[in-house]
């Protein structure tokens, strides 16, 4: 009987020692998930600040045509920057 009752324990704490294992298991994979999409969001952050600041200096440089085709081309290249280019919110 003793025996039997050894090998429950055993049994029993091998259980245990597995639960504990699946878990901890679970958590490092949630850090590293946590890590990867912090590194995302500063790879997409900066690649938002470098667009940014290069639409800066190019609105920043801007010379007005003063006819009617030319105001008519800026429109159209600005729908086109407001269709394609610009990043969604």
């Amino acid at each position: 009987m003793t025996y039997v009752a050894s090998y429950y324990h055993t049994f029993a704490r091998m259980k245990n020692e597995q639960k504990s294992g699946r878990r901890i298991a679970n958590i490092i994979g949630q850090l590293k998930d946590c890590d990867d999409r912090k590194a995302e969001y500063s790879r997409l952050v900066s690649a938002l600040l470098e667009w940014i600041r290069l639409k800066i200096q190019e609105l920043n440089g801007r010379q007005l045509p003063n006819s009617l085709d030319g105001i008519q081309r800026l429109l159209l290249a600005f729908k086109q920057y407001r269709t394609v280019e610009k990043p969604p919110k």
